[in-house]
């Protein structure tokens, strides 16, 4: 029940109007509710017992409650205020849209034809000035009805016929594009890397959709439309057309009379990865700050713009910048009511954080969690086996953490299992190739006996081949490499020169550390 009240709260505290005050109207001031939505509204619990604990009631007590105020919550979510949400014209025009669209069906049921068709006029109205075909299809349905309960000519219901007809075929057209860009996003539900070479079965349905381009009545069917070609591009390691892609859809969104800030942040944020990847770290930035600009707080293009904030921060060694995002994030009331794999990539980036402190010295707020190596892989569950995805990062991760922990010995047995990790899963794939040079350069470190002059001397060739391989994209490019190998090195290195030099205690059998 507590992610639902999560949601819920979340939404009445940021989209409500007087939220408090409507809330104790309809609960007739129970101050047991009332205390629950407050304690629910501090903190972000993670399950029902602990919001039970956090309100100070009994688990049965809280059930009792989180049920009425849940149906409460529901009665208040068409109270919408646009300014308090910060909602910009799609999005007010949608919500009216969807308040109209049930108000004229509720009283068309209870036989208020006149009342119904009033509502049905001004849907009617919003869809065509706002492109959204399925309000004019539903409000076209319904007048053709009230011409023959509540009067019109033969003229008037041809008209809505007509109209019916036109945009039923763009409302389909519209849920095509979106059914496309869902079943693109489909195999990226196992997180796995053998689902992630999907760029071929893309080329179709773009075809088919780009003959509608700028012809469509609907601004959903033009975002969905672009959001697949970026798929495409990302896949495809296209990140020049992918920036060309983003600033066309952008232009698109911006040349609607109306201001459509929301959509126009999710365009934004896929423009800092194209600009990472360029190496136009500036630009990635400024497109970065205006993403979350338009973004409204806790929303899932939120969390995406931050995310790839993130990553932008990681990758130009802003360190600082990028534990600050970490704290925002996963300190948000949202965080969660995440998706799990979501969760838990922020819960790896994280480690990474924790890392760059001990390695370069980043300082951590107090609140920030300690990583320990004996319980981090058991925190991650949906990214296990993802052998040339983000299952590089976690192995990686753990072995530093291991080092930085001073568990030598672990170290040399987790190194040779990357070892064989690496010849299994990692040689005949480009994609992970620069991830099988850095597994080598841990080889090299252990072989080395942790010298670091020894080591950087036989590492030199592997960091000439590293740094002639460009970083690898999928559609998830910012999951392969969190912190560039390059950056690792250089700080393993300076490490290896605070060790002082050789390990003291029993060295590896070098056999199994493979070639």
């Amino acid at each position: 029940m507590i992610k639902e009240l999560n949601e819920l709260v979340w939404y009445a505290e940021k989209s409500l109007w007087r939220d408090e005050a409507l809330l104790a109207f309809l609960c007739k001031n129970k101050p047991e509710m009332l205390k629950l939505y407050a304690a629910i509204q501090k903190n972000h619990f993670k399950t029902d017992e602990a919001a039970a604990q956090g309100a100070g009631f009994c688990l049965t007590t809280y059930k009792k409650y989180g049920k009425a105020l849940k149906s409460h919550l529901l009665d208040m979510v068409f109270f919408y205020n646009e300014e308090k949400a910060r909602a910009d014209t799609r999005l007010k025009t949608l919500f009216e849209g969807m308040k109209h669209l049930g108000a004229m069906r509720m009283l068309y049921a209870r036989g208020c034809r006149v009342a119904s068709k009033e509502v049905a006029e001004n849907l009617l109205k919003k869809g065509l000035v706002y492109e959204w075909p399925d309000f004019v299809m539903q409000a076209a349905l319904y007048l053709k009805e009230c011409v023959l309960r509540v009067g019109g000519s033969e003229k008037e219901f041809e008209y809505y016929a007509q109209l019916y007809a036109e945009y039923k075929k763009w409302t389909d057209l519209e849920n095509q594009a979106w059914e496309c860009v869902q079943r693109a996003q489909l195999p990226y539900r196992k997180k796995t890397s053998g689902q992630r070479k999907t760029a071929g079965s893309l080329i179709n349905p773009i075809r088919q959709l780009e003959a509608f381009e700028g012809k469509v009545p609907s601004i959903m069917f033009h975002v969905y439309f672009y959001l697949l070609k970026n798929q495409y591009y990302m896949e495809e390691n296209k990140h020049a057309e992918l920036l060309k892609n983003c600033n066309k859809a952008l232009a698109y969104l911006r040349g609607k009379s109306y201001p459509v800030q929301n959509l126009q942040a999710s365009f934004h944020y896929v423009k800092v990865v194209a600009y990472t990847y360029l190496h136009d770290f500036e630009s990635g930035k400024l497109a970065a700050e205006e993403g979350l600009k338009m973004a409204a707080e806790g929303t899932p293009s939120w969390f995406s713009a931050q995310e790839v904030y993130l990553y932008l921060c990681l990758h130009t060694e802003n360190y600082e910048k990028a534990i600050g995002i970490y704290m925002q994030v996963t300190n948000h009331k949202r965080f969660s009511g995440m998706h799990t794999a979501q969760r838990e990539l922020w819960y790896i980036a994280g480690a990474y954080a924790y890392i760059l402190h001990h390695l370069a010295g980043v300082p951590l707020p107090e609140q920030f969690p300690t990583y320990k190596s004996v319980r981090f892989l058991n925190e991650i569950q949906t990214y296990n086996n993802d052998k040339m995805g983000l299952n590089i990062a976690i192995l990686v991760a753990h072995v530093l953490l291991q080092l930085i922990e001073g568990k030598d010995i672990a170290v040399w047995d987790r190194i040779s299992a990357l070892s064989k990790y690496r010849e299994r899963y990692l040689l005949d794939d480009p994609l992970v190739a620069r991830s099988a040079i850095f597994i080598k350069l841990l080889v090299i470190m252990v072989k080395t006996g942790f010298q670091r002059g020894v080591f950087l001397e036989k590492a030199a060739p592997q960091m000439e081949a590293l740094q002639r391989l460009p970083l690898q994209l999928t559609n998830q490019a910012y999951e392969l490499e969190l912190v560039p190998y390059e950056h690792l090195v250089q700080l393993l290195a300076k490490r290896l020169s605070r060790r002082g030099g050789g390990l003291q205690q029993a060295q590896p059998d070098l056999q199994r550390l493979g070639r």
